[in-house]
């Protein structure tokens, strides 16, 4: 089990928003499409790296 909203929080819309509850710092990458509700390549990539962790312990 791994918890999805705990690490992608930040990574949406407002990742640019210093007063966004989630802010994580300047350059913090982007990591859904325009819908903000599906991945991009990049969010996808990441969801994969954490479900590897997983699978690896």
């Amino acid at each position: 089990m791994f918890f999805l909203l705990e690490d992608l929080c930040g990574h949406g819309f407002e990742n640019d928003n210093p007063a966004a509850p989630c802010y994580r710092g300047p350059n913090t990458p982007r990591w859904f499409d325009l819908t903000c509700i599906h991945p991009n390549p990049a969010g996808h990539d990441h969801i994969t790296d954490m479900f590897m962790a997983v699978v690896n312990e």
